[in-house]
């Protein structure tokens, strides 16, 4: 019900959303399971979870600085190589 009053408020037909999505929902289904299976062969095991240049897992509340240092090193790298 959420999901067809945001389709409604954005100007779409809330009949029209509701069969798409219910032709689509297998479709979601499985690409909500593969994303979930992607995420655990990341190594994510709970939420938040960052994956900064598809190498570096930054997992759990952490402060903004810890994201900063992150992504330097990610820019060194690239810098060297």
């Amino acid at each position: 019900e959420v999901q067809l009053d945001v389709a409604e408020l954005a100007g779409i037909s809330r009949e029209a959303f509701a069969v798409r999505l219910d032709d689509m929902q297998a479709e979601f289904k499985q690409s909500v399971i593969d994303d979930h299976n992607a995420a655990i062969e990341a190594g994510v095991s709970g939420v938040p979870a960052v994956v900064v240049d598809d190498k570096y897992l930054v997992s759990g509340a952490v402060d903004t600085a810890h994201y900063v240092k992150v992504i330097e090193h990610v820019l060194a790298e690239r810098e060297t190589g």
